[in-house]
């Protein structure tokens, strides 16, 4: 079942990036923050997304990522943390997993795609997520997980 739900947010989001009229997936750029082991870049590339950049805190991910995209000219980085240097080239959307999203050094404008789990205290995080995104901002949930698609306030 959590492979289910895992494979039903990756296409929840190529989706969400492919039918956009507002990203060109030849020329626009995809910032993943917590990239993990690749999955989401492999479901990127297989839909035509040229320019992604995944970064991550654990060096073991990302061995497994270079390793699973071995074929691609996919970019990832280990970081000692998510802060401005990795923010400091434009990217036309970041995807952060898991609600790890370090709201504070995103500029405002920013287009955003957010991964949450929902669990008890999913109410308060839809409260931080509401303050964090400019208005219109949706919300689209595949089992006990939210994708949440909008512009950082």
């Amino acid at each position: 079942m959590e492979k289910l739900i895992r494979l039903g947010i990756l296409s929840a989001i190529v989706e969400n990036l492919t039918e956009r009229t507002d990203f060109d997936p030849e020329k626009d750029g995809v910032l993943e923050l917590f990239c993990g082991d690749g999955k989401l870049a492999q479901a990127l590339a297989d839909a035509g997304i040229k320019k992604y950049h995944g970064v991550s805190v654990s060096d073991d991910l990302i061995k497994k990522a270079k390793k699973n995209l071995k074929g691609y000219s996919r970019r990832f980085h280990q970081v000692d943390k998510i802060d401005e240097d990795v923010l400091k080239h434009k990217h036309e959307i970041i995807i952060s997993a898991q609600g790890a999203c370090p709201y504070d050094i995103i500029p405002s404008g920013q287009r955003l795609i957010v991964v949450t789990r929902g669990e008890e205290s999913w109410g308060s995080c839809c409260l931080k997520l509401s303050s964090e995104f400019a208005k219109g901002a949706k919300t689209i949930q595949h089992g006990d997980l939210f994708l949440t698609i909008g512009v950082k306030a």
